[in-house]
């Protein structure tokens, strides 16, 4: 195994000769030209993230299992080489400027595919895979893709953010029992104004909602094993957010509501295991509420019309801002 990730190398031609090499990551240089790369036929692991690489085709003949190309900044949108890679089990695309994904069609070993941030319109070509670990963003709605038996979940935007957070081809329903086994969902910044349907993924952990246009917080209320939630940037159209479908969710440690129209805080009181709690940029004068947060470790609470900081007199704050 070599590892010579972020050393701002450009010319890889010494490798040529590690012909026993079996893996190598070469993420975070300044790379281009990979064809040097070409008779390290022993390969099975390749990590090239956030290199500037113009042509994969010195990889077609290669036998690698995994493949990390993500990141690109050149955008290499032609993956048509990859179709070589018969043995491919792991492919990492995120960010890449990818926008036909038919050469991945007969990757029949293929299980984990990374497409996130790539402006994909046709997930058909991967309806043949049989995939364990997929995620991806989609622009517009995905081709094959029908709404009536997803109904529940009003909202396009929110669907098709979920669809790609869990990885659901076009023709496989989001259902509600899917939404029961999901932990962690990140759909941040996906014009998702509309919550419901989420109150079925009742063993989530973790949400990431930042950037959202989103004004009732309603189908949150009872998910009760979220440790994680990120609402900062929300911005709802209503004078003020109501956080009051929060006061349930007793698991919580880490809370983010920054410049998001916030100005009564008392639903966080019943929050006991908060460690981390963030309402910067919001109209909070009342900080009485988090009197009683014992575990809270870090707040930050700047850009609020706060004059009494009496009530965070007892508490044992590592962090304040």
């Amino acid at each position: 195994m070599l590892s010579l990730e972020g050393n701002w190398i450009s010319d890889i031609r010494p490798l040529m000769g590690l012909k026993k090499l079996r893996r190598l990551h070469l993420s975070n240089n300044q790379i281009e030209e990979v064809s040097p790369l070409a008779g390290l036929t022993e390969l099975w692991q390749l990590w090239l993230e956030r290199n500037p690489i113009r042509d994969l085709t010195p990889l077609s003949g290669l036998n690698l299992t995994d493949l990390n190309i993500s990141n690109n900044p050149i955008k290499v949108s032609d993956i048509s080489p990859l179709a070589a890679l018969k043995e491919l089990q792991t492919l990492d695309l995120l960010n890449s400027g990818v926008s036909d994904i038919r050469p991945l069609s007969g990757l029949t070993e293929l299980r984990t595919l990374l497409l996130k941030g790539n402006p994909i319109r046709d997930l058909t070509p991967l309806s043949g895979l049989n995939l364990t670990n997929l995620k991806y963003d989609v622009i517009g709605q995905t081709k094959g893709q029908t709404d009536f038996a997803e109904a529940w979940m009003p909202d396009p935007a929110l669907r098709t953010a979920v669809r790609g957070e869990i990885g659901l081809l076009p023709d496989v329903p989001l259902t509600k029992e899917r939404m029961r086994s999901v932990g962690y969902i990140d759909i941040a910044g996906k014009g998702i104004s509309d919550l419901t349907g989420l109150e079925f993924a009742t063993n989530l952990r973790e949400l990431d909602l930042r950037d959202n246009p989103i004004t009732d917080l309603r189908p949150l209320a009872n998910l009760m094993t979220l440790g994680r939630l990120y609402l900062s940037d929300i911005l709802p159209s209503t004078p003020t957010l109501d956080l009051r479908p929060l006061a349930n969710l007793i698991n919580l440690e880490e809370l983010t509501l920054e410049n998001s129209k916030v100005s009564d805080i008392s639903p966080l009181a019943r929050l006991k295991k908060l460690r981390i709690l963030n309402l910067s940029h919001n109209d909070i004068s009342d900080l009485r509420p988090l009197g009683g947060l014992r575990e809270l470790r870090k707040l930050q609470i700047r850009g609020n019309p706060i004059k009494d900081f009496t009530p965070l007199s007892g508490l044992n704050l590592e962090h304040l801002k």
